[in-house]
C-alpha cells in the first residue's frame, strides 16, 4: 500500500535529434531538423512540485511538466516540398496521439 503518489523525476542532460527527409526533386536525403543538441527534464506527478509542498507544508501537486532546453539554436530546412509532406502527413501523425472511439 502506498501512501504517497506515484512521483517520477527523469532528466536527460544531453540528447541530440536530427530528422531528414527523402527530397524527391533531387533524389537524396535532406535534413529538414539540423542536428539539435538539447537537454531534457520530465517531471511525472509533481516530484519538484511535492518537494516543494512538503517544505511549506502545503497542499501536494499533482502536475506533469516538460523543459526542454537548447544547447544552441533550432534549424529548420522548411523547402516547399518538405512543406507540402509535412501537411500531408501531420494530420495522420497526430491522429496517433487522439483518444481512441469507445
Amino acid at each position: 500500500y502506498q501512501l504517497e503518489p506515484p512521483l517520477l523525476l527523469m532528466e536527460i542532460q544531453s540528447a541530440k535529434l536530427g530528422v531528414d527527409m527523402r527530397s524527391s526533386c533531387h533524389d537524396c536525403w535532406a535534413p529538414l531538423v539540423e542536428r539539435f543538441h538539447f537537454g531534457l527534464q520530465v517531471d511525472w506527478g509533481g516530484a519538484s512540485s511535492q518537494r516543494e509542498a512538503d517544505a511549506a507544508e502545503g497542499p501536494e501537486g499533482d502536475t506533469t511538466s516538460i523543459l526542454l532546453c537548447g544547447q544552441e539554436p533550432l534549424l529548420l530546412n522548411l523547402a516547399p516540398a518538405a512543406v507540402r509532406t509535412l501537411a500531408r502527413v501531420a494530420p495522420l501523425f497526430l491522429d496517433g496521439f487522439a483518444a481512441p472511439d469507445p
